[in-house]
């Protein structure tokens, strides 16, 4: 088996049990005051306090792969809800998502907001805007054909309250008017393809694609189980110094 294919498969295998032991851990209420199965967990969370919203600091930039996270305190247990996002605007919209319960304040900043703050900057944003630009990338991969990751609608709970037409900031998808396709190693490229071609037509897109191994920053920001169980210790090469050819389908 090729070692991008024993990746993934090992990913997904990763990801599957962690989505067991969540479900387990909230059920013996352990990851939250809140009893019940998971959905009521999550639901009761999203009317938590917000506590910080954090965006990518260059998401604006055209084919930038967009991080977010959105926090919320319970007031009486002090265990914090937390939604990730990774966002795609410049052609697949939610690449990923997913929504925990940590158990304190101090958990989050050590488990969720410093690993991802080592991999790409992060700035303080609102919630107008996050919900904004989530929403602008969905509807723009959707003309195209793809669909938000699968647990997408579990995290997005956590955005309850946000208004995105309130927010004045421009949310621009794609690069310079076309489809931006970055591949990762988890996309399957063929298929991606294929669904560009039908639906804008072949040379009405551009993409990147990587030379060789495409490094350690994209390798965990497109890994299914990059928010559960990312290894900071793997990461010592610079993510600034990716090898990468641009690669642009002819007009």
């Amino acid at each position: 088996m090729p070692t991008n294919q024993k990746k993934k498969q090992k990913a997904l295998e990763k990801q599957k049990a962690k989505r067991k032991q969540k479900q387990k851990l909230v059920h013996t209420g352990q990851t939250s005051l809140v009893s019940g199965p998971p959905h009521a967990v999550f639901k009761a969370a999203a009317n938590w306090p917000l506590r910080e919203c954090l965006i990518s600091r260059d998401w604006q930039n055209p084919g930038e792969i967009v991080q977010a996270v959105v926090a919320r305190q319970s007031e009486q247990s002090g265990k914090v809800a937390v939604a990730t996002f990774l966002i795609d605007l410049g052609c697949l919209g939610v690449k990923n998502a997913n929504l925990v319960i940590e158990p304190s304040w101090g958990s989050y900043l050590s488990e969720v907001r410093e690993r991802m703050t080592e991999r790409q900057a992060m700035a303080q944003t609102d919630l107008d805007t996050l919900a904004k630009i989530i929403r602008e990338a969905i509807a723009y991969a959707a003309s195209l054909g793809f669909k938000p990751h699968r647990d997408y609608a579990e995290a997005a709970q956590m955005l309850a309250g946000s208004d995105p037409a309130a927010s004045p900031v421009e949310v621009t998808p794609g690069k310079d008017g076309r489809p931006f396709f970055i591949a990762g190693p988890y996309d399957n490229v063929a298929q991606i393809i294929a669904k560009l071609d039908k639906a804008v037509g072949l040379g009405n897109y551009d993409f990147l694609a990587p030379i060789g191994d495409p490094g350690d920053l994209l390798d965990d920001l497109d890994d299914p189980d990059y928010y559960d169980d990312a290894d900071l210790e793997d990461d010592e090469d610079d993510p600034n110094i990716i090898e990468m050819e641009a690669v642009s389908k002819p007009r």
